[in-house]
């Protein structure tokens, strides 16, 4: 998407509307700008933090890392956290339940 909005100009004689037309892109597309929300420097931060108190705590799931998180002033959802921990390969070690009869 990024070449196909590179194509439009608005100092063109042509209209931004028929441009993304025959770019055939949406005239969204042109006018709002992608804005990544989290900064490289804060992911990093926070998948350090995530790692050192997952190696503090391996039992810890998610929802406490969010509230350690959040401890230490941070907002921060749990959804968030369970892709930073994907991302670094963790997950809660726990016993679980065996389920019988699946």
């Amino acid at each position: 998407m990024k070449a196909r909005r590179a194509w439009i100009s608005e100092k063109d004689p042509l209209p931004v509307a028929r441009q993304c037309a025959l770019a055939g892109t949406n005239r969204t597309t042109f006018y709002i700008l992608p804005v990544s929300p989290f900064s490289g420097d804060e992911e990093a931060r926070l998948l350090d933090l995530i790692d050192k108190e997952y190696t503090r705590h391996p039992f810890y799931g998610s929802r406490k890392i969010k509230h350690y998180l959040i401890g230490l002033g941070y907002k921060i959802n749990r959804k968030r956290v369970q892709r930073l921990m994907r991302k670094l390969g963790l997950d809660s070690n726990y016993p679980n339940r065996v389920r019988e009869g699946i």
